[in-house]
């Protein structure tokens, strides 16, 4: 059983193998949680920049970009908004969402070496900025998926 745990701390400086964190599919990381990203990953934002340049958005939604980082983190973009905005619309897609999280659980157990990856970093209130979703839901979806994996969900909260 998936071990689930909220963290008092900062996502992007955690010591976790991978970070997982939700992307738009327009190419943008200018806004809340994915400025920081993109400001402490440039390699990470370069490879999603240039994936959605590269390939149709209804392509890129529902679907998860893994990228190792110069550091050695294994960093997954959920491409799960076709877009954002600050006008109060839910722009998350759940279903989007959970295929995403899918592909991380199913690259988890059986690409990475079982003993590398045995934590993931969320941020806390993930999708629920500009994506505008429900925290619950998104907690409730990310737990559905990883509920039977052996490893720990750790969500970051500042």
């Amino acid at each position: 059983m998936c071990n689930i745990e909220t963290k008092v701390g900062d996502f992007l400086s955690s010591n976790v193998k991978m970070k997982v964190h939700q992307v738009n599919c327009q190419g943008t990381m200018d806004y809340g949680i994915s400025k920081s990203v993109k400001e402490h990953y440039p390699e990470l934002y370069r490879e999603y920049s240039k994936i959605c340049k590269e390939v149709k958005d209804e392509q890129l939604f529902g679907n998860a970009q893994f990228v190792e980082c110069e550091d050695g983190v294994i960093f997954v973009n959920l491409f799960s908004q076709l877009d954002f905005s600050e006008d109060g619309l839910i722009y998350t897609n759940y279903d989007a969402l959970k295929s995403a999280l899918k592909q991380v659980k199913w690259f988890v157990t059986f690409v990475v070496p079982h003993s590398s990856v045995m934590e993931i970093a969320f941020p806390y209130h993930m999708g629920c900025g500009l994506g505008g979703a429900e925290w619950v839901a998104i907690k409730r979806t990310i737990a559905s998926v990883f509920d039977d994996w052996e490893g720990n969900v750790v969500f970051y909260k500042l």
